[in-house]
């Protein structure tokens, strides 16, 4: 698992939101969500944008992360 799948995942599970809550209110399928906090799959700057905005959080610290592992 990567630092930004761990942060992703951890600031969910901070909000109180499943994995399906979190991602209909990103806009994103659940499967996608899952992979991206498993590691599986990175999220473009699009879809983090997303995640940013429906977790509240900054959106300029994840993309920072996700540019560090690249």
């Amino acid at each position: 698992m990567s630092k930004l799948s761990s942060i992703i995942a951890e600031k969910r599970v901070k909000k109180g939101y499943t994995q399906d809550v979190l991602a209909k209110l990103a806009g994103i399928s659940a499967p996608q969500l899952s992979n991206i906090e498993q590691g599986k799959n990175k999220p473009t700057s699009t879809t983090l944008y997303k995640l940013s905005q429906a977790l509240e959080c900054d959106f300029e610290e994840l993309f920072d992360l996700l540019e560090r592992e690249d």
